[in-house]
């Protein structure tokens, strides 16, 4: 038996066919522009979900460029909803430069795959010492008795790294953030923490073939880790080792993102004891490729009156190098356009043996003043130097941890290669990479397969 349908309902059924097939097949130009007098590599590019008319979330953005080549990119779900919220990318500009590309639409098990150029790692052992076990969330309490005695992590918590710089976050009560430095562009942190019988243990103080641990932390809380400046005092998140409990309650870790362009993490801290009240901070930590360093968003629910977050450079080194003129190798500029920089360069990594440029990078929005340490000895941050910071006007603080050692580039032995490229960062800070959807393609290149293209 013959079915007819009818003449309307055939052609809605046709209208939903085409709406389908341009939903799943729709081909996307971009435009985009370096709006900067300044050869930008590995510029960042971030375009939200909502930018695009696309029903179906089983879809991935996937961009090819002029040439015919997949362009490196990845699509995070950053608000943990099950969905994919951000398209990020990265691409090389010359000064001036523009150009497009273009979006194809993919299913997950179509994506190319790309090189690695981000990388989270988080494993521990249970109290017997049995195997790593890598983990995306974790959570500890105040009570430190048990982690002074065995530390159960590799590397003593997280760590990030890209194809430039790796950074470590101790998990413990000290919560202090410390900087690795790397000779090779290779992800190699999860191997980096482990004794020859698989345990746990420290082979990163120690130069190896692909780096080792930078800092001494001392009394400070690391390379852009967070304190709080009190009419009275200056506390930090977290406790030194002597130390038998924390002043945070307790403390959480969750893997937002991890790929090839970028990796994030969060770090929620409850309960932390300013001495005047309890407040809550969650804190964000973003490495993308090709970068020197990471970004940091700290959003506090409450926050004591008169009373300032804030974050710092250590400087023990710097003190032991000179300690009656360390305080002229601290380095702040002021930049005529949105941010201020504070820098430290000497050799300040581990036995004075190579020269280190650590520098802070803040949106003035989000700037108050910087301090140097107090004279008495019961301050227990005495060995760094900070910088108050408040809040913008999405209630966000935010900044920008770089660390330039010069085994990684020798380049940076020079204190002005350093702040040369600490300037030139600045410049791409405050001219971002410019986009615009110009419309529908009609015709794409032809994509131009190679080894680290392959579809999976």
């Amino acid at each position: 038996m013959k079915i007819r349908l009818h003449p309307i309902l055939l052609c809605m059924c046709l209208l939903l066919l085409s709406y389908g097939c341009s939903q799943k097949f729709e081909r996307i130009t971009i435009f985009l522009k370096n709006p900067a007098d300044i050869n930008y590599k590995d510029a960042p590019i971030v375009i939200h979900r909502s930018a695009f008319d696309i029903a179906d979330s089983t879809l991935i953005p996937i961009i090819i460029d002029q040439h015919g080549n997949y362009v490196p990119c990845q699509s995070d779900d950053t608000n943990q909803d099950g969905i994919w919220d951000e398209l990020t990318f990265v691409y090389d500009f010359d000064r001036f430069d523009s150009l497009h590309v273009y979006i194809e639409w993919m299913k997950p098990n179509q994506l190319p795959q790309f090189e690695q150029r981000t990388n989270v790692r988080i494993a521990k052992m249970s109290p017997n010492k049995g195997p790593l076990k890598e983990v995306k969330m974790d959570y500890h309490t105040h009570d430190l008795t048990a982690m002074r005695n065995f530390n159960p992590y590799q590397l003593e918590g997280p760590s990030l790294e890209n194809d430039n710089i790796g950074f470590r976050h101790i998990f413990d009560g000290s919560k202090t953030h410390s900087l690795m430095g790397k000779r090779t562009q290779k992800m190699v942190l999860d191997s980096v923490g482990i004794m020859t019988d698989g345990t746990v243990g420290d082979t990163y103080h120690n130069l190896a073939g692909w780096g080792m641990d930078l800092l001494k932390a001392s009394n400070s809380t690391g390379i852009g880790g967070i304190s709080l400046l009190t009419d009275s005092a200056h506390i930090r998140l977290g406790v030194a080792n002597t130390f038998e409990t924390d002043n945070v309650d307790s403390c959480s870790y969750t893997l937002i993102a991890e790929g090839p362009i970028r990796s994030i993490v969060r770090f929620d801290y409850f309960g932390w004891d300013t001495g005047k009240k309890k407040m809550n901070v969650t804190e964000y930590i973003t490495i993308r490729a090709g970068e020197r360093g990471y970004e940091v968003k700290v959003i506090t629910e409450e926050q004591p009156d008169s009373c300032f977050i804030a974050t710092g450079i250590p400087i023990q080194n710097l003190k032991e190098e000179n300690e009656t003129e360390w305080e002229s190798n601290l380095n702040f500029r002021d930049y005529e356009e949105g941010f201020v920089a504070m820098m430290t360069h000497a050799l300040q990594s581990p036995r004075d043996q190579y020269y280190l440029g650590m520098a802070i990078v803040i949106p003035k929005e989000n700037f108050v003043k910087t301090f140097t340490p107090g004279k008495k000895k019961k301050d227990l941050l005495n060995d760094q130097w900070s910088a108050a910071l408040k809040k913008n006007k999405n209630q966000e603080i935010s900044y920008y941890v770089y660390g330039c050692w010069e085994l990684s580039d020798e380049g940076f032995k020079s204190a002005d290669y350093f702040v040369d490229f600490i300037d030139k960062n600045v410049i791409r800070l405050n001219h971002p990479i410019e986009w615009k959807i110009t419309g529908v393609a009609n015709t794409l290149p032809p994509v131009i397969s190679n080894k680290i293209n392959e579809t999976l």
